[in-house]
């Protein structure tokens, strides 16, 4: 069943995508991420989201049943596999959608990531290093 996609919220990330991974504790109460890459990733989803409010030249917060589509843009196959056809090694597209999904959290797009019911993602090489990131696309159901 195909659901209409009234007022679609779509943005692309011009940033390579990071795995939101383990957490590692630090001195006293400070918890950090171990893959270093994360924080900068999950900082340009916000500030695109930013952008895109901006742009809309109206603020919007989503909250009720959320559809969530997302496609990584990887950096390109690697030249030993020119045939490959998808990215199939690390990292893990969970680990790509959690990271993504706190990015918009930060960026004030939605409530909460509880919210979203739907999600559908994907992983694409990229033609250049230029065009890595991930297309977002958010919706509300009914």
């Amino acid at each position: 069943m195909k659901i209409p996609r009234a007022q679609q919220h779509s943005f692309r990330v011009h940033h390579i995508a990071a795995p939101q991974g383990s957490h590692k504790q630090g001195f006293g109460k400070s918890v950090r991420e171990t893959n270093p890459r994360t924080e900068p990733y999950r900082h340009a989803v916000a500030e695109a989201c930013e952008d895109y409010i901006e742009d809309q030249d109206a603020w919007v917060i989503l909250d009720g049943y959320l559809a969530v589509e997302l496609t990584f843009w990887m950096p390109p196959a690697p030249k030993s596999d020119p045939h490959r056809l998808y990215p199939n090694t690390p990292p893990d597209i969970d680990k790509l959608v959690r990271s993504t999904f706190d990015g918009i959290t930060r960026g004030k797009l939605w409530v909460d990531d509880a919210r979203v019911v739907k999600l559908t993602t994907s992983e694409e090489f990229a033609a250049s290093l230029q065009e890595t990131g991930v297309d977002v696309a958010v919706w509300k159901l009914a």
